[in-house]
């Protein structure tokens, strides 16, 4: 196996399904490309678990600390079980939460891929801004960090 598909199988079970807080499984109503997800995963951290960017995000799927911790706080209703560890460095909750994540952005921007990845680069409250200030012409307003991530994720 090549290793940088070693995590394919966790991309392809995350996209398709979800877990609730006691561990129950259920199907994702509108599954997730798997391949964006790894494209995603790819742009933020070279598929590298013990990655952290110089502004503090972690893990595979490049999570800052408040926003994973806000994540397993809606997950878990709280704070995970006592016997159950959380980790952004671990690949199986890093790319659960990207999956959420990305499914609450796409939401949010009413499917909008190219907005819910630019919220997830860039940070929703930015991205929104710009939608308000510039309406069709928001991505000019985007940094090009953010403009680079999108090319490299959407293959443009």
């Amino acid at each position: 196996m090549n290793p940088m598909d070693r995590y394919d199988s966790l991309w392809q079970v995350y996209a398709a399904w979800d877990r609730t807080a006691d561990g129950k499984w259920f199907e994702r109503p509108v599954p997730l490309d798997w391949v964006l997800l790894k494209r995603q995963a790819q742009a933020e951290s070279g598929l590298d678990p013990d990655a952290i960017s110089p502004v503090g995000a972690e893990g595979l799927t490049q999570f800052m600390s408040a926003t994973f911790e806000e994540w397993m706080q809606t997950q878990f209703k709280g704070l995970p079980p006592p016997s159950k560890h959380v980790s952004p460095f671990d690949p199986e909750d890093s790319i659960w939460a990207q999956a959420d994540v990305m499914q609450w952005l796409l939401g949010v921007f009413q499917g909008d891929l190219r907005k819910a990845l630019s919220a997830y680069n860039w940070g929703i409250g930015h991205v929104t801004r710009v939608i308000q200030a510039k309406g069709e012409a928001w991505e000019s307003e985007l940094p090009a960090e953010t403009k680079a991530y999108l090319r490299k994720i959407l293959v443009l």
